[in-house]
């Protein structure tokens, strides 16, 4: 420390070097006893024998402080000293001794020349002063004195200090007003300060920046206590006191007070509410939207309020549904019992509660307890929550009732548009529903309900220009209006100021990319809220299927009046051949027979063998075209219902070997042999009609086949209660898939070459399944192009007569031909 700042110092102070000697005495030591007595290299034992004791102490590095007598050049009266352990200017051993002149006051009393001493033989002002260094050293604080003048005159602090803390003995000598930060402290504020000092008022915690003394490093915060001191009379002496650097106290306060602000910040900006419980059930802190959620709370909410204050008032008014933990069941309940289920809730700080007011409006709370035993609080608003889940089960259930309309199969068209407006009326909540078409200036209703449909038909429907049909025919999507009264767009539309319907939803009904109609909801009040996604959603719904049914519904009435006109035009057909069977047979009956006399000559010769020749050509070709006539009378009695079976038992071995002799004349002439296989059995059925079935099928046989080829006929049954097949396979052109189906149709021609070499109408393969059919059995053809064909004349099991053997083995595949195959040209079907 400089010796010029000691010299400033008005407190007698003296630095001392073994054994006792003065080795440095301030001006106010000097002036005080005068250089003589304590001038440089003078021995304070001779000049001041009582001092000596405390030297020896201060020497053995122990600080004292106490009242003695003072020198004997000051007379009797007593001073205060403090001596305390300094090393030397050259190192060793030394102290500094500062004076306090209080002269004329009691000496304390001492033992021997100095001081007194205790049992233990230690010296009690020793003692005291190691106590007083021990307690600064464990508090980190400053002891320190002033003088009347208020400049420090006394320091003890720890002897270890922070690197960057204040040296508090470099302020000896300084006023306190000089050591104010006046970058950090107000003038007002230092001048309010200095006036305290100056009226000697105590103070106790004053906090204050002080500068660094050194001039280098950041100003410290101090926190001081002081009290102030008078002597006998009355006098100010100064003060006395303690001081503690709390600089890093307050950083870490202030670090934790904007931490603490972030926090708040943060939970000030969470959309839901935040509370913390103390373990005690006391409120400690809460954001604001706590306060927004519920204010209700504004009277009872502050720091330290109970957590019954607080939810008596949250649970008055409103329903509480207890959700419990996982597994346990729903509470719903109001008054004390909900009290009650809060409480609980809080108690085991798990799960959620739900509340819910009287107008809808949800809160839901959910509570945690932290590891010491704290409770933290959210609550959110779920309203808009339970609104979309209501709206959700809304429309599930609109969905599924819907479904339930559209898919039931005991509703005409009509009764299903009808249920779909009401279900929508239902669903919107708006009470007049109707599906209209299109047509010219007026709509055309196709279904409609509501009261405002009571007893209106076609002639009283407002012009299209005064509805909102119009708007939306003219969009893609739907038109929603909540309130037609205060939306500027629709609030001078005739709709509303003509027809009064203020609430409006439609959407334009479409086939295809036409739109044909409307589908409209309306009422004459308001709709409470805007139309939600899932009504919109639902309204495209069914938008999309009343013009998918109504489409549907036009096609079915355009294909029943076509079916209606075709079956007219059939039974007109089937009714004139019909009725035209005797015409038509009675003239051919007469050329047959008088054409079979003459080409006979029965009445006599002809004259020319030509005119034999022509009287048989003349009846072949009339029984060819009674054959032909008979076909196509068979089929329309059949199409007509008019045809009915002569029940018989049937001997089929007769039956096939009777159709094998009435084709084989064309077989010899084809070139084609004609085998017979097993054909044992007996069934039920019209026997000319099945001998009808096998003629068909074996003249197409012999047609298509050609000269070298082969047709086998054999009846095949697997065992008892298995059908009995009629197999007829031939080795001739054989048809594709796409011919057979061709050849199975009333007048079918397949397009072939060789077909066409031979006469037909194409009613034989269709006429044989008709039959077949008609007792119950199927015609099945299996055929290859260039393979041949193999038919089958399936009966079913139930004609089979009882006592007849059952023929053994299976259906065969389609056979190969049994000589090598001539070029061949596809055929066409005909009996």
């Amino acid at each position: 420390m400089p010796l010029a700042v000691l010299d400033a110092v008005p407190t007698p102070i003296v630095w001392v070097t073994p054994p006792a000697t003065v080795a440095y005495a301030n001006r106010a030591a000097r002036a005080w006893l005068g250089e003589g007595g304590f001038g440089p290299g003078v021995s304070l034992r001779n000049a001041w024998p009582d001092l000596a004791t405390l030297l020896d102490h201060a020497m053995g590095g122990v600080s004292v402080a106490q009242r003695i007598r003072g020198p004997s050049a000051r007379g009797n009266g007593s001073v205060r000293v403090h001596v305390e352990p300094c090393p030397g200017p050259e190192g060793g051993a030394g102290c500094v001794v500062s004076v306090r002149i209080e002269e004329g006051g009691p000496a304390d009393p001492v033992v021997g020349p100095a001081c007194a001493w205790d049992s233990s033989g230690r010296c009690e002002a020793a003692e005291n002063a190691e106590r007083l260094r021990d307690v600064a050293e464990a508090a980190q604080e400053w002891f320190w004195e002033t003088g009347p003048d208020h400049r420090f005159t006394w320091f003890l602090c720890s002897e270890i200090l922070p690197d960057d803390g204040i040296r508090p003995w470099r302020a000896l000598g300084m006023d306190r007003a000089a050591l104010f930060d006046t970058e950090r402290e107000s003038p007002e504020r230092i001048e309010s300060l200095q006036a305290d000092l100056d009226a000697h008022r105590p103070f106790r915690d004053l906090t204050y920046w002080m500068r660094r003394l050194d001039g280098e490093g950041e100003a410290r915060l101090l926190r001081s206590s002081g009290k102030p001191r008078f002597d006998a009379r009355g006098r100010f002496l100064g003060y006395r006191g303690a001081a503690t650097d709390i600089t890093r106290e307050a950083e870490v306060e202030a670090r934790a007070r904007r931490a603490e602000t972030r926090l708040m910040d943060a939970l000030n900006n969470m959309a839901d509410g935040f509370v913390l419980w103390d373990a005690e059930d006391r409120l400690v802190l809460w954001n604001r939207a706590y306060e927004t959620l519920l204010p209700e709370l504004a009277p009872v909410l502050r720091e330290g309020a109970t957590f019954d204050d607080i939810i008596a008032r949250v649970v008055d008014g409103r329903a509480v549904v207890d959700t419990g933990t996982p597994g346990s069941p729903v509470v719903r309940v109001r008054g004390p019992a909900a009290l009650e289920a809060c409480r609980a809730h809080h108690g085991r700080a798990k799960g959620t509660l739900e509340m819910c007011d009287e107008s809808g409006r949800w809160l839901v709370i959910s509570e945690r307890r932290t590891h010491d035993d704290q409770v933290l609080t959210t609550i959110s608003d779920m309203t808009w929550r339970k609104r979309m889940e209501t709206e959700l089960a809304r429309s599930e259930a609109g969905l599924r009732a819907f479904h339930a309309i559209t898919t039931h199969p005991g509703l005409r068209l009509i009764e299903r548009l009808e249920e779909v407006l009401a279900l929508g009326m239902s669903q919107f909540g708006l009470p007049n529903g109707v599906i209209a078409r299109r047509e010219g200036t007026r709509p055309e209703i196709l279904a409609a309900q509501g009261p405002a449909f009571a007893g209106i038909g076609p002639p009283h429907l407002p012009p299209a220009h005064q509805s909102y049909c119009v708007e939306v025919l003219r969009r893609d999507g739907p038109l929603a209006i909540p309130d037609a009264a205060v939306d500027e767009t629709w609030c001078h539309h005739p709709a509303w100021t003509v027809l009064g319907r203020r609430a409006y939803l439609g959407i334009p009904v479409t086939q295809g990319h036409e739109r044909v109609g409307t589908l409209a909801f309306f009422g004459s009040d308001a709709h409470p809220a805007a139309f939600s996604d899932a009504e919109i959603q639902l309204l495209r719904l069914m938008a999309q299927w009343v013009g998918g049914e109504i489409a549907r519904h036009e096609a079915e009435r355009a294909q029943d009046e076509a079916l209606e006109q075709a079956l007219v035009a059939n039974r007109s057909k089937t009714e004139f051949l019909a009725n035209m069977s005797h015409e038509l047979r009675t003239p051919l009956n007469a050329i047959l027979g008088f054409s079979e006399v003459m080409a006979e000559e029965i009445m006599g010769p002809l004259g020319s063998a030509r005119y034999r020749d022509y009287a048989r050509g003349i009846h072949d070709s009339g029984a060819h075209l009674l054959s032909i006539i008979n076909d196509i009378l068979d089929v329309s009695k059949i199409e007509a219902g008019q045809m009915v079976l002569g029940e018989e038992r049937v001997a089929l071995g007769p039956l096939i070997d009777s159709a094998l002799r009435l084709v084989s004349g064309r077989a010899a002439e084809g070139g084609v042999r004609l085998n017979a296989g097993p054909r044992d059995g007996l069934v039920r059925g019209d026997g000319r009609r099945l001998k009808q079935v096998l003629l068909n099928v074996l003249s197409n046989a012999v047609k298509f086949t050609p000269e070298g080829g082969w047709v086998d006929v054999e009846v095949m049954r697997p065992g008892p209660g298995a059908d009995l097949d009629i197999v007829i396979k031939d080795t001739g052109i054989g048809m594709s898939a796409e011919d057979i189906a061709i050849a199975l149709k009333p007048f079918g021609q397949i397009d072939s070459g060789l077909a066409r070499r031979h006469e037909g109408t194409g009613l034989g393969l269709p006429l044989a399944r008709a039959l077949t059919e008609m007792h119950g059995g199927r015609l099945l053809i299996a055929s290859e192009p260039g393979e041949g064909t193999e038919v089958r004349v399936r009966l079913p099991a139930g004609r089979i007569e009882a006592g007849s053997e059952p023929l053994q083995g299976h259906p065969a595949p389609l056979a190969a031909p049994s000589s090598p195959p001539v070029p061949q040209r596809r055929a066409r079907t005909d009996p």
